[in-house]
């Protein structure tokens, strides 16, 4: 029984700490909010002679920011732009259209799904991109903002190649005002 008085305590101690410790999500916890990515593709691509698959691998290195749109559509819990920039050529940063995107009802830290367009530097005729969907994508852990997700590359092209296949996307928090771009 005693044992049990201690057990029940030390719960009740816990739980106080953790309300106290752990920070509150607020309704616009991603306004303003800039995360690095590090992006690795493993994809295919089409040999356009042969018809035959070739493996089409690459890593860059993107920053993704988050403007508050106000309430989500549908049930969502919040509504919020993201804006992918990506390294063009040596020093140039250039910005996809912001994508809307809702959190899910219950938790703003999770997105059901998340579609991002990549532009990507070099190749020629055709300037290289990516679009991806990253279903399901939990985004923020409670202390800090970071993630690991992994996705799908619907359609991509570079070099002037079709690519399919999938990405891992590694992301952590930046100060804005380390950015290498002013957005």
């Amino acid at each position: 029984m005693k044992r049990m008085k201690w057990l029940i305590s030390g719960l009740v101690v816990l739980t106080i700490l953790c309300f106290f410790v752990v920070p509150k999500v607020s309704a616009q916890a991603w306004d303003g909010k800039w995360v690095r990515l590090s992006c690795v593709v493993k994809a295919y691509e089409v040999n356009p002679g042969t018809g035959a698959f070739e493996k089409h691998n690459t890593k860059f290195t993107a920053y993704l920011g988050f403007t508050d749109l106000g309430p989500g559509v549908a049930g969502g819990l919040r509504r919020y732009a993201l804006a992918v920039w990506t390294e063009t050529a040596p020093g140039t940063w250039t910005s996809s259209t912001p994508t809307p995107e809702d959190t899910v009802p219950a938790n703003e830290n999770f997105f059901s799904d998340i579609q991002l367009y990549f532009q990507l530097g070099g190749g020629e005729g055709i300037p290289p991109y990516i679009l991806v969907n990253i279903t399901p994508a939990i985004i923020q852990s409670r202390r800090n903002l970071s993630f690991v997700a992994e996705g799908e590359v619907v359609y991509g092209i570079i070099d002037l190649h079709q690519i399919y296949g999938g990405i891992t996307i590694k992301g952590v928090s930046v100060d804005p005002s380390k950015l290498p771009f002013t957005p």
